[in-house]
């Protein structure tokens, strides 16, 4: 628990709303948002405006308010308060001497790293993948969403590997002279030697979030299981992506989550939808260009890509969420957010809808299908 968290000039909240993080369900005693920390995108990271203080249902990271910020920007706690309150305008009254010998006395469980040079991080995990192969079984679920197996050796996709096999694979890395610490998804073990994050409910395979210069920031994984709590009804629907991440490690990061893109830096048109599989394969069966968010509600880094198309020439920006944009309070708020953050930076704006599937993905894929349908009845 947080010594300061009472005595302190703001809430945890501010502290959410400077780190980005995304509100996706509101109570009368705090928020719910997705994970900084290992990355669940089902909303389970509690922020408590009583206690200002957070946790994660599912990884079980927990703190106070400068906790969660010293640990996701790399600070000490006494350096986090400082850089909080300069950001919020408020006069410091923070006491370097305090800060250090409390901390002495209650040093956080999990140190991170700080977050590799992007080429770094790029090279690495872009070495990862030439050490990885795909499974048929994953080869199959991939086919089935209309690629070949030349779009699918081009985009990348891997399986995950053994657990057995992480530390192997992290010391190969390491002999080639690429960096491991840093890079999302690796971290040291208590004996001191790196590895890799791995094991049986991470199974899937993996799809690489690309910027727009073509580097790898991250990858998301595609579950063959989705991750539900234990506490969960049969019925709910569990978490069908995770990010590769090792914050919750000792000398671990959390995932860059870069905005992925897929297509022409210089189309007059981009559009926007949520997950990079689903870009991937939309821009695949149409040829046009794709960038995506992580999750509905994760915006908070499309003003700097605006800003980039902006200078390369992109006219309008097209947000093309899925479908329970219609339904779903917060994937509305998304997507209103894109075209908000968009009209910002000049753009001609709309939003794409249909009515027969939930995603573009799905939505060009039956198209093609009709006219290869068709085309075959006709000849």
């Amino acid at each position: 628990m947080e010594d300061y968290s009472h005595n302190l000039p703001f809430g945890i909240l501010d502290v959410a709303n400077l780190l980005g993080l995304n509100i996706r369900k509101e109570q009368a005693h705090g928020v719910y948002t997705d994970c900084p920390f290992c990355g669940d995108a089902r909303g389970k990271f509690f922020l408590s405006t009583v206690k200002d203080m957070y946790r994660c249902n599912y990884c079980e990271a927990s703190g106070g308010i400068l906790l969660l910020y010293s640990r996701l920007c790399n600070k000490s706690k006494y350096d986090a308060r400082c850089e909080i309150e300069e950001r919020l305008r408020i006069p410091s009254q923070a006491s370097d001497y305090d800060y250090k010998v409390n901390v002495r006395k209650k040093a956080p469980k999990t140190i991170n790293s700080a977050l590799a040079p992007a080429v770094d991080v790029h090279d690495t995990l872009a070495e990862l993948l030439n050490m990885l192969t795909l499974s048929d079984y994953h080869r199959r679920k991939l086919r089935v969403r209309g690629l070949t197996d030349a779009q699918i050796g081009k985009l990348g996709y891997k399986s995950t590997p053994r657990m057995s096999d992480c530390k192997l694979i992290t010391d190969k890395l390491l002999a080639l002279g690429l960096t491991v610490q840093g890079v999302p998804g690796f971290y040291e073990r208590s004996d001191g030697a790196w590895t890799m994050c791995g094991g049986s409910w991470a199974n899937g395979f993996l799809i690489p979030y690309r910027t727009i210069d073509g580097l790898i920031g991250g990858f998301q994984i595609r579950l063959d299981v989705p991750l539900k709590n234990k506490n969960d009804p049969p019925d709910k629907e569990g978490a069908k992506y995770i990010w590769l991440s090792s914050a919750s490690k000792h000398m671990g990061v959390p995932p860059n989550s870069p905005v992925h893109f897929v297509g022409n830096p210089n189309a007059e048109t981009v559009y926007i939808t949520e997950g990079a599989l689903k870009a991937d394969v939309a821009h695949t069966l149409s040829g046009r260009t794709f960038a995506a968010i992580a999750g509905a509600n994760n915006t908070g880094k499309l003003d700097a890509l605006f800003r980039i198309l902006a200078a390369n020439g992109t006219k309008r920006i097209i947000e093309a969420e899925d479908m329970d944009k219609m339904s779903n309070e917060n994937v509305a708020k998304g997507a209103a957010r894109i075209i908000a953050i968009a009209e910002q930076n000049g753009f001609e704006c709309r939003s794409l809808t249909w009515s027969t599937h939930k995603g573009i993905d799905d939505w060009l894929l039956s198209r093609m299908q009709q006219q290869t349908m068709v085309t075959a009845s006709a000849a």
